[in-house]
């Protein structure tokens, strides 16, 4: 078969996940502690923004409303009394350090009652529901992808309930080995089992202690049968030096501590030596080797029995 220039060469093998992405994905938490009531959807049902999604029932939610009725009566209160101290503080009724304390009583009482309105700001109370039962509703419109919530369970404050994504694009993230660190860059593509093609979106600026990886984003933007979730092992293309060779996998073989392949020229086979094997995919094997050149042809058929005929030449430097 015909020996090809490369431009890159494969990185197989690496461990990735598909994931979605950050931008077009929310983790619906739960605000208050408390009992889950109700289950109103399940993992892979599409949502509109503000759906409701389950039911708790909350003690937490039960105080947080009673406060904010508290809160609304107080500063009620508070505002009329600042208001008539202030017209009878106009008819020389009352000093004016009465009205003072009236209008300071007032901003402390509406204060109060901003922080009961904050609390309950994005809390919907269940219809129908028994006393401080909540729905926990959708951020976002999209399609939920999990859910860690069951009936009668007991959650905590800001325990995560459910994950929704817009269906699209995912992201897939991986580890590479740091000593490749030099060659990775924004652009490159990233070959997955499916077939499917991602682009790297991102690079860790930091080496994980623990692998010695860097954590890598890319971006596929058909993912087919792909879903969140799956793992797979990727293949990344990175740029090749100058003068790399693209021969079949078939046409390399073990010669001593390196690799040789068989040129065919003029109907002659001769042992080339590979001074260094860069990277194979199994298909196609990413090669330097002085004595080849792009164009030239290479026995990628019955090498084992070739070996024993015509003997390797053993790479430079052996």
């Amino acid at each position: 078969q015909p020996v090809m220039a490369a431009a890159t060469y494969p990185l197989p093998g690496l461990a990735a996940e598909a994931s979605a992405p950050l931008d077009a994905s929310a983790r619906v938490v739960v605000p208050y502690a408390g009992v889950v009531t109700r289950l109103l959807v399940d993992e892979g049902a599409m949502v509109e923004r503000g759906q409701a999604l389950a039911s708790i029932q909350s003690r937490e939610a039960l105080a947080a409303q009673a406060a904010l009725i508290s809160a609304r009566s107080d500063a009620l209160a508070a505002s009329s009394q600042a208001r008539r101290d202030r017209e009878l503080l106009a008819a020389g009724v009352v000093p004016a350090a009465r009205d003072e304390q009236s209008r300071a009583r007032a901003a402390a009482a509406q204060g109060v009652l901003q922080q009961a309105e904050g609390a309950m700001a994005h809390l919907r109370m269940a219809r129908d529901g028994m006393p401080g039962e909540y729905s926990v509703t959708a951020p976002m419109s999209g399609q939920v992808l999990r859910r860690d919530v069951d009936t009668g369970q007991a959650v905590d404050a800001l325990a995560s309930a459910f994950l929704i994504a817009r269906p699209g694009p995912l992201d897939v993230r991986f580890n590479l080995p740091v000593q490749y660190r030099d060659v990775i860059a924004i652009g490159q593509t990233l070959q997955l089992p499916t077939g499917g093609t991602a682009v790297v979106q991102a690079i860790g600026a930091d080496t994980d202690a623990a692998t010695q990886s860097l954590r890598v984003r890319a971006r596929l933007e058909s993912p087919g049968n792909v879903v969140a979730g799956q793992q797979f092992a990727v293949t990344l293309q990175v740029p090749a030096p100058e003068g790399s060779l693209r021969v079949p996998g078939s046409a390399l073989l073990p010669a001593g501590r390196g690799h040789t392949v068989y040129r065919i020229d003029s109907g002659r086979i001769e042992s080339i030596a590979v001074q260094r094997v860069l990277g194979n995919d199994g298909d196609h094997a990413v090669i330097v080797a002085a004595g080849l050149q792009p164009g030239q042809s290479v026995v990628s058929r019955g090498t084992a029995m070739l070996k024993a005929m015509v003997p390797a030449t053993a790479p430079r430097g052996e």
